[in-house]
């Protein structure tokens, strides 16, 4: 085919990109920038945000002049007429609906780009031979409807209409079916869903690629071959639960192991056959820590351009997976496979490939060439798309555009308008370039022979007729511009001249705008700096400027890790620190700033990165890796003088300095400091332990000061440390006086007063602000963390201000750039990091506790999350070994968190956010994201933090401790009910109208919530506050006038009882034997992470909605589902109380109910108590052992404390005797028991007492169920 003849065409950059983001208003969802345009969406098929782009793109077409059309799948056809109407017409397309965390390019960009060819078209009046058009596919992704390319497999008559008419809604708890919501929303078309109804001449479809080849590469369009094979296997492996403790290797059926070896083996086959093998999902049964799992289910994706290589790879498969599952530790395990998806390699039309590489070819022409000469290549595509299904019946190809880093099915999937349009790099003067977009335009002046309709590939039938499309119009302009190039090396190397450059429109439609700026046509560049010349500035290490100085403003500097260690070794540490310099302060110099942060970049600086001029010394400090320079202004004290002036008459007259030294003398003053800092006092262990109780609280929550400066001279630090940073600190340590045994008695007769060392710290901050330092930044954070100053106004404007205040003065000192690889001193770069985050982490929840929207940008920060190197200390600093081992696992999880959280607060609760229409289907689709990203934050956290079910968090959380974690709990429970709080706003609205399904689930979710916080914070030790606490949690998360006015705890358990008794709105049901339990998923997930996960997982028991318990009684089953509901149950069959609860917690243990674990302990006490005598004892104790692993000694202690003190009478009772003889472990347990060597230990926490033969290590109270690291101060 000879080259096409290209008019002059070229889509509309501005047009094109207003029309893609307009469309893109319905459904936004997941902002990741400030710009409106700067978010994901959410567009799922069929839902209100889908009908409404539909409508959006109907009335866009019929304005362009196209005949519009809706078949029966809602395929949406908008036809532009041409010559000769009998042809069939050539489509552009691809869809519109996005995944539920989608961009806003991938198949929008291809509908719009086609929309946007046919406008082109009119508004250059060019008619052509046969109509063309442009097609929105229905459900492409399958996001909603599960079976992607559905309504293309339709039209294309490879899946049948009543079957995808049937397909079901995932994840709804009340699913619809596609038929339904095409009905609901009007889109049920009266045209046949077939390609014999709507026959296509040829189909091109535009794609971002979904991948980083092109970008890599350095390419501009990707010519679609084909699409590679691929299938989809659900695999389950089946194996024996067991003790994970007793069990050996030799004697496992792991499936675990099984199935983990075998994924390592697909993605080796994988790598030998040149595929591709990838799991997605894992899920084990049952999940618990120390029970091997019994059933292992995973998905397994596997591609291969290939069909032979890919059934070879999946045939390598099965047999490696056959024989791993007969290895040692998984001998006896089984393998299923089922076939989810079957999709053969498709190999797209020669014809089309042919005329869009021509195409292609001349539009690149025009482009600026890289370094290989080429800016397309061949691609075969990974992923499945609607022209696998179109390219049956028709001639097809496809035409991919880069995706920023690979980037898809992600809010900030993105495509550079350059890659929309190719538009004009007027700099080297090209005219009329051509885009990907142009290619499909290009394509109407290919002649294509209409072809008979394909069948599965083949062939077949008959289609009488020849299509000629063409453009009448030749592409004499452009040839004419490429005609009069610059040769590149002529005139100032290629480079145009300013005055030619600014007077050309940059974008389409600009030709009417003035850009003459009456500049000089003399062609003369810039000489600003030519040689490098900076007159009357001073360099601060060398007497002479460095060598080279004539070439610093043609070769920028660019410090190396070796170079940069090398001056940070041997730079004096003063010098080296910008914060510690003395009588200056430093601000960062923005990008935007007068003084042009990359005209500073050429400045003279010396081997130190500094150049003095006057009273102000420019510093300049480089990334570790690739980035931007920033650039800091030092400025002396004399350049605030008038500043501070002003602000010394508007303040107390009073040295602050002076005021601090009367109310606390120096002495007293590094005594309190030493509490801030845990410094010993040689006072004894008792005080050393109180003080590192102290500083683990102090320092982890709010790690604001350097132990390096603090611990190298304390005496220094008091002395010179900043007067409101050290008025703070003492107000914040006076509490803790009764630890210091001077400060004990100093305290008892008079204290210094706490408000005026506050007043002290706040007017040395007002001081502060005309010239600050990283200590401005503590002060304020210490000023936060003070108890309110009007305690009794809750949401307090001065405190707003005041965290407004902090952030503005961090960004001043630069706080929010990552400081790594600076050349600072190793502590000020730990230093500057963990204030960046402590002010995120003050400011962000200020915003949230005052609704506030959060004025952090995302895009004006770049710090890096936190990590243990954040923590770290200067070796040559005397650190107390206590204070040596301070985890930063708190701080570190708190800055994560409070990031999720101000994702949350931004996509719900801002002006914009809560200024749209409040849809419940669309706020509960924004809401998955977040909640997952929460549940994932639970999930990771460490086992230091993790928050134990029915029991206190560890041993500093105890009530009398002064460390807790709970405090993280708190934020993250605050988050979930922000996320409950915008799902509320609909349903609490007399205005909308509600989706009654929907409403349920929303509502479910809180009462879910409430169970969680209660089985969280609430134990069986304080039942007032426990009843109180519960009520009040009801009262704020239920919406009362929706449920029940008024209702306390026991009216909200008799509903639950209710909806269990009549099994009303149930969902699920759970089978034992012959009988079958009606549920509620969400009560029973609530309760419990497995059901949680069996319920509402991918897998077989979530689609049918069945659990089948097969290994307990009937009554057992029962009385777990009761306490689900009521939070109690009864014994419902003939067993004896005794055995009964100890079945009942052997349940609880097994499917991860906390709450019915602690309770079921409490009615066994009882029962064994009252009944030990009884001929049920023994065999209840044999339950307890026989059931119950070693280490879980809740009922274990319990049996032991009650056969201690009865054992004389015992020992005569024969069943008991044979208890000893058959349970070795009861037996051993009981006579170290008896002989004296257990010790008696009271715990703390509940007051209980009871024996144990462990004097070292952590273990559990029997029954309250703390755990302390050691228990040896606890004996009695």
């Amino acid at each position: 085919m000879g080259s096409l003849s290209l008019p002059p065409l070229r889509i509309s950059e501005t047009s094109l990109a207003a029309s893609l983001h307009e469309s893109c208003q319905f459904g936004a969802a997941h902002p990741w920038g400030k710009a409106s345009t700067e978010t994901g969406m959410a567009r799922l098929s069929l839902d209100d945000s889908d009908k409404q782009v539909r409508d959006w793109f109907m009335s866009y077409a019929k304005s362009l002049g196209c005949k519009t059309s809706i078949d029966q799948m809602g395929n949406l056809f908008a036809i532009r007429p041409g010559k000769n109407n009998d042809l069939p017409p050539v489509m552009m397309g691809s869809h519109l609906d996005t995944q539920p965390t989608g961009g806003r390019y991938d198949g929008i960009l291809g509908v719009i780009s086609g929309l946007e060819v046919i406008k082109t078209l009119n508004d250059h009046h060019v008619e052509t031979e046969g109509p063309i058009g442009v097609v929105n596919w229905t459900n492409e992704e399958g996001a909603r409807f599960p079976k992607m390319a559905v309504a293309s497999g339709v039209w294309a008559e490879v899946i049948p209409l009543q079957t995808a008419w049937d397909l079901q809604e995932v994840l709804a708890s009340n699913p619809k079916s596609m038929k339904q919501e095409l009905d609901r929303i009007g889109y049920t078309g009266d045209v046949p869903a077939s390609y014999k109804s709507n026959p296509f001449a040829a189909h091109f479809e535009l794609h971002i690629e979904q991948g980083p080849i092109l970008e890599d590469e350095g390419l501009k369009i990707g010519v679609v071959q084909g699409v590679q094979a691929f299938k989809w296997f659900n695999i389950t492996v089946r194996g024996r639960d067991s003790h994970a403790g007793t069990t050996p290797l030799y004697a496992r059926k792991d499936p675990v192991l099984s199935a983990t070896k075998m994924i390592v083996a697909a993605n080796t086959i994988a790598k030998r056959f040149d595929g591709l093998a990838t799991t997605g999902i894992f899920t084990t049964d049952p999940g618990t820590v120390n029970t091997m799992a019994h059933t292992v289910k995973f998905t397994l994706d596997v591609r291969h351009v290939q069909d032979d290589i890919l059934a070879k790879m999946v045939q390598e498969c099965e047999s490696e997976f056959r024989r791993i599952s007969h290895d040692d530790s998984e001998k006896g395990c089984e393998v299923d496979w089922e076939l989810l998806v079957d999709s053969p390699a498709v190999e797209f039309d020669r014809s089309c490939i042919s005329a869009v590489e021509q195409a292609v070819a001349d539009v690149c022409s025009f482009l600026p060439q890289n370094d290989a000469g080429t800016l397309w290549r061949p691609m075969i595509s990974g992923a499945g798309h609607d022209s696998c299904y179109t390219n049956r019946r028709c001639p097809t190809s496809m035409i991919f555009t880069p995706t920023r880093s690979g980037i898809s099915h992600n809010p900030t999937e993105y495509c550079s308008p350059e890659d929309w349009d190719g538009r004009a790099r007027r700099g080297i003067g090209l005219e009329g370039q051509q885009s990907p977009n142009t290619v499909f335009a290009a394509q109407t002046e290919t002649s294509f022979e209409a072809q008979p309709y394909r069948d599965n590939g083949e062939l077949s039938g008959d289609l009488n007729g020849e299509m000629a499309v063409s453009l009448s119009e030749n592409r004499a302009n452009c040839n004419a511009a490429k005609e009069t190039q610059t040769p590149v090396g002529e005139t100032g190397s290629g480079i145009t001249p300013i005055a030619d450059m600014m007077s050309q429109p940059m974008l389409s439609g600009e030709t009417n705008i003035n850009w003459d700026l009456a500049f000089d046509n003399d062609g003369q560049t810039f000489d600003f700096l030519a040689n490098g010349e900076l007159p009357a500035l001073d360099y601060i290490d060398e007497q002479t400027p460095p060598e080279g100085l004539n070439n610093i403003a043609h070769s920028p500097n660019i410090a190396t890790a070796a170079s940069q260690a090398s001056t940070n070794a041997t730079m004096p540490a003063e010098r080296l620190s910008m914060d510690q310099r003395a009588d200056y302060s430093s601000s960062l110099i923005g990008f935007g700033n007068e003084s042009d942060p990359f005209s500073l970049d050429h400045f003279p600086y010396g081997n130190n990165d500094k150049v003095d001029f006057f009273r102000v010394t420019y510093r300049r400090q480089q990334p570790q890796h690739e980035g931007p320079t920033f650039h800091f202004l030092q400025s002396q004290t004399a350049t605030a003088v008038e500043g501070q002036k002003v602000m010394e008459k508007c303040i107390t007259p009073l040295d602050d300095r002076k005021n601090l030294e009367a109310l606390v003398d120096r002495e007293t003053g590094v005594a309190l400091v030493k509490l801030q800092v845990a410094d010993t006092l040689n006072d004894g262990r008792l005080y050393a332990n109180n003080c590192d109780r102290y500083f683990r609280f102090v320092f982890e929550s709010l790690p604001i000061l350097s132990r390096s400066q603090v611990f190298s001279d304390l005496d220094a630090f008091v002395s010179t440390a900043s007067t409101g940073l050290l008025a703070g600190m003492y107000a914040l340590a006076l509490p803790f006086t009764s630890w210091d045994e001077k400060l004990c008695l100093d305290s008892a007769y008079s204290k210094p007063d706490i408000r005026q060392l506050w007043q002290v710290s706040y007017t040395s901050l007002q001081r502060e602000l005309h010239f600050p330092r990283l200590s401005t930044i503590q002060i304020y954070i210490l000023l936060l963390n003070h108890t309110p100053f009007d305690a009794v106004c809750v949401e307090n404007p001065f405190v707003w201000s005041l965290a407004s205040s902090m952030l503005a003065m961090a960004q001043s000192l630069g706080l929010n750039a990552d400081p790594k690889g600076w050349k600072l001193p190793d502590w000020e770069i730990r230093l500057r990091r963990r204030l960046w985050w402590a002010v995120y982490i003050e400011y962000t929840w200020r915003a949230v506790t005052h609704g506030r929207c959060s004025m952090i940008s995302d895009d004006d920060w770049n710090v890096a999350p936190s990590t243990e190197e954040d923590f770290l200390f200067d070796s040559t600093a005397d650190v107390p070994e206590y204070a040596q081992c301070l985890s930063y696992d708190y701080f570190a999880q708190l800055c994560s968190l409070t990031e999720i959280t101000s994702h949350i607060y931004r996509q719900f609760f801002s002006l914009r956010a809560v200024s749209r229409p409040q849809v419940l289907e669309a706020l509960l689709g924004q809401a998955r994201r977040p909640r997952q990203q929460l549940l994932q934050w639970l999930e990771n956290l460490p086992v230091s933090l993790a928050l134990k079910s029915g029991s206190t968090d560890t041993e500093a959380d105890t009530d009398d401790a002064i460390t807790s974690h709970r405090s993280l709990y708190v934020a993250y429970y605050t988050a979930h009910i922000l996320i409950l709080r915008a799902l509320l706003r609909p349903i609490i609205d007399k205005n909308t109208a509600l989706d009654h399904h929907a409403q349920e689930t929303v509502l479910q979710s809180c009462r879910g919530l409430i169970q969680t916080v209660i089985n969280t914070y609430w134990n069986g030790k304080k039942e007032n506050r426990k009843y109180e606490s519960k009520t009040d949690i009801i009262c704020l998360l239920t919406p009362p006038h929706i449920i029940m006015k008024n209702q306390g705890l026991d009216q909200f358990l008799s509903s639950l009882k209710k909806y269990h008794s009549t099994g009303d709105l149930s969902d699920a049901v759970v089978t034992c034997e012959d009988q079958v339990f009606k549920i509620h998923r969400i009560v029973l997930s609530a309760h419990s992470k497995y059901f949680a996960k069996e319920l509402n997982g991918n897998w077989k028991e979530a689609s049918e909605r069945k659990i089948e318990i097969k290994d307990f009684d009937p009554s057992v089953v029962e009385a777990m589902l009761c306490f689900a509901y009521s939070l109690d149950y009864s014994n419902t069959c003939g067993t004896s109380s005794m055995i009964f609860d100890a079945q009942v917690y052997q349940i609880a243990d097994k499917y991860d109910i906390p709450a019915l674990k602690l309770h079921s302990k409490e009615k066994f006490a009882s029962a064994i108590t009252a009944g030990w005598n009884m001929d049920d004892f023994p065999l209840a104790v044999g339950v307890v052992y026989s059931s119950t692993p070693q280490e879980d000694r809740g009922l274990r202690d319990l049996a032991l404390e009650i056969s201690g003190k009865n054992i004389d009478k015992l020992l005569g009772h024969d069943g008991f005797c044979k208890l000893l003889r058959q349970t070795a472990d009861f037996s051993a347990d009981l006579i170290p028991f008896l002989c004296g060597s257990t010790q008696r230990y009271k715990c703390p926490s509940c007051a209980h007492t009871f024996h144990s033969e462990y004097d070292k290590g952590s273990f559990y109270c029997p029954k309250c169920g703390a755990s302390y690291s050691t228990w040896a101060k606890y004996k009695i």
